[in-house]
């Protein structure tokens, strides 16, 4: 009868139930360490606190949310974006355009003052938007007073 032989493992593994001549299979270790080494203890448990039904996460966030805008900024930036349409307008965008530029100027200071970012954010946009609408104003008044002539 042939002789069967396995194919080459290139990696010394053998198929299992099979033992080489000569060597023996590794012992498994024993379960527990021999005496004299140190045995493992589990680390601590935390501390774990009574159960809170509000949590820890329910404190620290308000029932209402306040808003720490200035009135003065709105204000502002309402009468800034009010005077664009106004500035073609018999010279009322003028009016609101220096209205909105003044309570922005109150404003970004009492922003500054306090340090409220958002108050601040809204101070400047009126100015801006107030100056833009006074500089069309006046541009629309001295294009109206220029067609009049020329005609």
């Amino acid at each position: 009868m042939p002789q069967v032989t396995t194919p080459f493992d290139p990696y010394g593994q053998q198929e299992p139930g099979q033992q080489q001549s000569g060597q023996q299979q590794p012992a498994v270790g024993p379960a527990f360490p021999p005496p004299g080494q140190p045995q493992f203890t589990p680390p601590p448990q935390p501390h774990v606190a009574p159960y809170d039904p509000y949590g820890a996460y329910g404190a620290q966030y308000s029932t209402a949310p306040s808003s720490n805008t200035d009135s003065k900024a709105i204000l502002s930036l309402v009468l800034g974006v009010l005077s664009l349409p106004l500035a073609f307008c018999c010279m009322i965008g003028v009016v609101t355009g220096i209205a909105g530029v003044v309570l922005s100027g109150l404003a970004l200071s009492e922003a500054n003052k306090t340090g409220n970012t958002s108050s601040r954010g809204m101070a400047i946009g009126g100015i801006a938007v107030s100056v833009v609408a006074i500089v069309l104003s006046v541009g629309s008044m001295f294009l109206g007073i220029a067609l009049n002539f020329a005609s």
